[in-house]
């Protein structure tokens, strides 16, 4: 439950940074808007829900969701 909390505020933070504009604020002001983003995966699956049972949740993104990151 406190994994499930924690994403959700988390989530809901990133939103909320982005939909303002403050991500780019926060960007300028201390110089990295201009420097490439860089993104690590732990485990990256085919089908999260079958995943799920054996690995650590909270380290899986399925396949679809890489795809979304991406475009």
């Amino acid at each position: 439950m406190d994994g499930m909390l924690r994403r959700l505020a988390k989530t809901g933070i990133a939103c909320a940074l982005h939909w303002t504009g403050a991500n780019k604020l926060i960007g300028a002001l201390n110089g990295s808007r201009n420097m490439p983003l860089v993104l690590g995966y732990h485990r990256v699956v085919e089908d999260y829900t079958a995943s799920a049972g054996h690995y650590i949740q909270e380290m899986l993104t399925s396949l679809r969701m890489l795809e979304r990151h991406l475009d």
